[in-house]
């Protein structure tokens, strides 16, 4: 472990002790984001000299460098460096992948001020009361990994462009895309954008071909804080319309261009974080205000007008997603004091109850989201299995939302591969023979994002690796898109792909 290394881990942690006993709600990860994103990558807390390994002298240091590279040749030509991958799959090889243009970044590294999706919580203590749940059923056995066919599609990606923005040139550069949807003229993601120091907007990007983009102001300029998400940070397509939400409260509009606000953040109790339609009506999943962990949700039949929805079973819950499917609607959370996954389900949108304690979700993680995939539910997280002594990321199914299994358990692997327990999958779609999933994770001192296939949610392969961290994806059949943000830069940024012909 190097030294900023050390130095990075002993800053999360500080701010993370800071956070949690201020007086209001503090983004812990996105300020420990924040200030070591302005630390230059190439300065040492102890400053050694490039030329020289600490305590030899010049001729030594060329010894041992001699001697390394004669060691990696003998291992080279003794086949002993297979491909490398950012993370193990099954043996099957992976599909190959149209080459990537390179990203140039149009900013120095600056502070991040809004995380890409929920900030990934510090794990509670392991020794903190759990609440009284039912008894955890005994562990069943995970599906063998060679159960489900590889994903058998190539998929051609167009590359990573810049999403248009007002001030293309301003200093303060940040991930404001929040999420992206397929709906309106052809896609449509939402987020924010800064109008100059102190002032940023809510706004949409259209879209018809997933390639080409416009943006769209949506409301007026405020005060933006630099500890806060962005300003609308999920987005859905129903059969009224789209509905966007996020702290600058609840939007509707016909066709993602022109909105109106339904809900003024003033007029809530509570902060919406989340938004999906099924069967006819829209749901929109928050917190309290200024608490991060009591779960909040309203509900609207056309997105104008929006009623709250008690959820008696869930005020110990921190809410990371929402999806809704063929069954109804499935938010998943965070457990507070067992630093667990929680599931919540409900068939419209009105009655919640919890799914019950079960083995596939002892541990410790953050939950990240949650999907619909067309014929069941896949849910997913950073993840430390109860016994283990690494994270990785976690997916899990359910075919109703309330018994779930594990099915994977991705950690890096290869050397070149993610930082421990850096890993996290963001947003899964269908699309061709199966699901894509994305996600994004550290290669020191880098953030990198990457994508997996799967036919079945069960089995995943590595499909894109080693570019922009991607956040969410949409898919409408004929293409599947992605948004996410450059790095160091954090400059917005979208990508696509369709299937090989």
């Amino acid at each position: 472990m190097t030294d900023r290394d050390i130095f990075e881990r002993q800053l999360a942690e500080a701010v993370r002790v800071y956070a949690e006993g201020a007086p209001t709600g503090i983004d812990a990860a996105a300020l420990a984001r924040s200030l070591a994103a302005t630390t230059p990558h190439t300065r040492r807390l102890v400053r050694v000299p490039a030329w020289r390994l600490p305590n030899l002298g010049f001729a030594w240091s060329l010894l041992v460098l001699a001697a390394l590279m004669a060691s990696m040749i003998g291992v080279s030509v003794a086949g002993g460096l297979p491909d490398l991958h950012l993370f193990g799959i099954v043996a099957s090889p992976a599909p190959p992948t149209a080459s990537l243009p390179a990203v140039t970044p149009t900013a120095p590294p600056v502070a991040s001020a809004m995380p890409s999706r929920p900030a990934q919580a510090t794990p509670p203590p392991t020794d903190a009361i759990a609440p009284t749940r039912a008894p955890v059923p005994t562990a069943a056995p995970l599906p063998a990994a060679t159960a489900a066919p590889p994903y058998g599609a190539e998929l051609l990606w167009s590359g990573f462009a810049q999403a248009p923005r007002f001030d293309a040139g301003h200093a303060l550069t940040d991930p404001t895309i929040g999420d992206v949807v397929a709906g309106g003229p052809g896609f449509v993601a939402v987020g924010s954008d800064w109008v100059d120091d102190d002032t940023a907007v809510a706004v949409a990007w259209l879209s018809t071909d997933g390639r080409t983009w416009t943006e769209h102001a949506i409301g007026t300029p405020g005060k933006a804080s630099l500890l806060a998400s962005p300003a609308l940070s999920s987005v859905t397509a129903g059969e009224e319309g789209l509905v966007a939400v996020g702290r600058v409260g609840i939007w509707h509009s016909i066709d993602g261009s022109d909105w109106a606000l339904s809900l003024d953040p003033d007029e809530l109790d509570g902060v919406p974080l989340h938004v999906a339609w099924a069967a006819g009506r829209f749901v929109a999943l928050g917190r309290g205000v200024g608490d991060s962990c009591s779960a909040r949700v309203w509900e609207s039949t056309g997105g104008a007008a929006w009623m709250p929805v008690a959820l008696p079973d869930a005020q110990g819950i921190c809410p990371t997603g929402l999806a809704a499917g063929a069954g109804g609607f499935v938010a998943v959370g965070l457990d507070p004091l067992t630093g667990g996954t929680e599931m919540m389900v409900s068939p419209d949108g009105l009655a919640w109850k919890l799914a019950p304690a079960q083995s596939a979700f002892r541990g410790h993680g953050y939950p990240e989201g949650v999907t619909w995939a067309g014929d069941r539910w896949v849910a997913f997280g950073s993840f430390l299995p109860a016994g283990a002594s690494e994270r990785g990321v976690a997916v899990w199914t359910s075919r109703d939302g309330l018994s779930w299994q594990r099915t994977a358990f991705l950690r890096p692997a290869g050397t070149f591969a993610c930082d421990p327990g850096s890993a996290h999958l963001l947003d899964v779609a269908p699309f061709g023979p199966g699901y894509v999933a994305v996600g994004r994770c550290t290669v020191s001192p880098e953030q990198v994002g990457i994508a997996w296939a799967s036919t079945d949610g069960s089995t995943w392969e590595t499909v894109l690796g080693r570019v922009p961290p991607m956040f969410a994806v949409a898919a409408n059949g004929a293409r599947l898109v992605t948004v996410g943000a450059d790095w160091p830069s954090y400059t917005p940024v979208t990508s696509s792909a369709i299937l090989a012909p």
